[in-house]
C-alpha cells in the first residue's frame, strides 16, 4: 500500500467521526443565529456616549451653571430632579448603575448582603425568631403542628454623601472622558461607606450587624489577646462553631488586610499554614471558608476593637435605593479627616486649586435578618 492510498483511509476514516461533531455544530449554530435579540424590536437601545454627555451637562448645569447644558438638558429632556436634595439631580440610571456595578470591585456589602430593592422611603422585612421544625403525622393522620416565631424590621433608606473634586479643565472634557474620571473615584469611595456601615454603623441612625438589637444577639468571642498578632488558630476556630451548622453553610471570615496577614501566618501541629491559596485568584480560604477583605475593620486596632465577622451576609438585609443624585457645593474648602474620623489632615482650597467639588448622594440601610448568624472577634483590653 502506497503513502497516498494509507493517507486516503485515513482521510476516510477521520470524515467519518468528525461529520457527527461538525453536523451537531452547525446546528448549535443555526439555533445561535435565530436566538432573539437582548431587546424587543423597537426597543430604544441605550447610547452610553449620550449617557456621558448627559453626565456632563447636568455636572456642567449644576456646577458651572453653565446656561448651555441646562437648555441642552431641557431641550433633551434629560432632567430628573431629586426630591428632597436641595435641587439635586439624578444621574441616568445607566450612570448609577455602572457606579453601583463597579463598587462590588472595592467592597462586600454590595456583592454579599441580601439585596432589598427600596422604591420607597421604608421597607418591613422578616426576621426569623425561630425555625421551623419538621415532624411525621401522627397514627390518626393529624400533622403536629408548629409555632415559629417571626418579627419584623424596617429598612428605612438612610442618606449617605460623598464629595468629589473638578477642575474647569475636566468639566470641559468629553462626556465619556469626565465619567472615566468619576468611575475612578466614586465606586471605592460608595463601597467603603456600604461597608461601614453595614458592618459598624454610621453611630446614629444605622445600627450595623455589629450593633444590631435582636432577640438572638451577635455572638462576640474574645481573641487571645490585645493585637492582631495575638490572634491564634483557636480563636479563629471558636469563631467557626459559635454558629450553628445551617449558619455556616456559605460563611466567610471578614476583617482587613493587616489581619489577612497574621492568619497566612499560621500554621497547624506539623508546621503547615493553614490558609489555602486557590490559583484562580479566588479568595483564599481557610477550613474551606473564604476570607474576604474590607477596609471597614481597622488596619491598626485598639484593644476591645472588634477585627474579624464570620458569618454568611445573606442573613443581612441591604436596602438600596437605585437613585444617585449630584448636587452642587459652593463651599470654599473641603476639610479632609484622618480615618478616625477627629483627626485633620487637610483643608483644600478650591479657589486656590481652581477646583469645583460635587456631592453626590445615595441611600441606603442595613438589618440582620438572623443575629446568631453570625460571631464577631474582639480584641481584648489588656
Amino acid at each position: 500500500m502506497t503513502i497516498e492510498e494509507l493517507m486516503a483511509q485515513i482521510n476516510e476514516r477521520m470524515d467519518g467521526k468528525l461529520k457527527p461533531i461538525f453536523d451537531k455544530l452547525t446546528e448549535v449554530d443555526n439555533k445561535l443565529v435565530k436566538l432573539p435579540p437582548d431587546k424587543p424590536e423597537g426597543t430604544k437601545q441605550v447610547d452610553w456616549n449620550e449617557t456621558c454627555e448627559r453626565v456632563k451637562h447636568i455636572l456642567r448645569a449644576q456646577i458651572s451653571r453653565d446656561p448651555k447644558s441646562l437648555e441642552i438638558l431641557q431641550k433633551a429632556n434629560w432632567l430628573n430632579t431629586a426630591t428632597g436634595s436641595e435641587g439635586g439631580y439624578l444621574v441616568p440610571v445607566e450612570f448609577s448603575d455602572q457606579i453601583f456595578s463597579l463598587a462590588e470591585n472595592y467592597g462586600v456589602m454590595r456583592r454579599d448582603a441580601f439585596p432589598v430593592p427600596m422604591n420607597t422611603t421604608s421597607k418591613k422585612m422578616p426576621i426569623g425568631l425561630t425555625g421551623i421544625e419538621m415532624s411525621y403525622p401522627g397514627e390518626a393522620g393529624l400533622k403536629s403542628s408548629t409555632k415559629p416565631s417571626f418579627g419584623q424590621v424596617e429598612l428605612v433608606a438612610r442618606t449617605a454623601a460623598g464629595i468629589v473634586a473638578l477642575t474647569n479643565d475636566i468639566l470641559d472634557d468629553s462626556g465619556p472622558d469626565l465619567v472615566g474620571y468619576l468611575n475612578r473615584l466614586m465606586p471605592a469611595s460608595v463601597a467603603k461607606r456600604e461597608d461601614v456601615s453595614g458592618f459598624f454603623g454610621n453611630g446614629g441612625t444605622i445600627n450595623g450587624l455589629v450593633n444590631t438589637k435582636l432577640p438572638d444577639e451577635i455572638v462576640t468571642k474574645p481573641a487571645s489577646g490585645s493585637t492582631l498578632d495575638d490572634i491564634t488558630a483557636d480563636d479563629l476556630n471558636n469563631m467557626k462553631y459559635a454558629i450553628s451548622g445551617a449558619a455556616a453553610t456559605g460563611a466567610k471570615f471578614y476583617c482587613n488586610r493587616t489581619l489577612v496577614g497574621a492568619i497566612e501566618r499560621l500554621k497547624d501541629k506539623n508546621d503547615r499554614y493553614l490558609v489555602r491559596t486557590p490559583m484562580d485568584n479566588a479568595p483564599q480560604t481557610i477550613w474551606g471558608h473564604s476570607i474576604e477583605t474590607s477596609d471597614a475593620f481597622p488596619a491598626s486596632p485598639d484593644p476591645g476593637d472588634i477585627v474579624a465577622v464570620f458569618g454568611n451576609l445573606q442573613n443581612l438585609y441591604h436596602g438600596r435605593r437605585k437613585e444617585l443624585a449630584i448636587l452642587p457645593s459652593y463651599e470654599a474648602a473641603m476639610v479632609v479627616y484622618e480615618e478616625d474620623g477627629v483627626t485633620l489632615k487637610d483643608v483644600i482650597s478650591a479657589f486656590q486649586r481652581n477646583l469645583r467639588f460635587i456631592r453626590f448622594e445615595i441611600r441606603h440601610d442595613f438589618k440582620a435578618a438572623l443575629g446568631s448568624a453570625f460571631v464577631c472577634l474582639q480584641l481584648t483590653n489588656s
